[in-house]
């Protein structure tokens, strides 16, 4: 999936882009757009990019931390 510019998915990518050796909560990458975009639609981008093979979860008791995959790397 190509995001498109200014999107939640968009801001997304370049965050895990830059920082390919993190994982984010949605909630870390919700205070890090400064209230630009939701909880919510940052995880529906993160739901969306999981399903295409860009980002992988790693679940920790309730709390899911996202990271971007080699794929994801590859598509910027």
């Amino acid at each position: 999936m190509q995001p498109r510019q200014g999107t939640a998915s968009e801001f997304v990518l370049s965050i895990l882009t830059k920082h390919p050796d993190r994982e984010f909560r949605p909630g870390d990458l919700a205070d890090l757009s400064a209230g630009r975009f939701s909880r919510d639609n940052i995880f529906a981008s993160l739901r969306l990019f999981f399903a295409d093979g860009q980002v992988i979860r790693n679940k920790d008791g309730r709390d899911a931390w996202w990271a971007i995959t080699e794929a994801g790397l590859q598509t910027r």
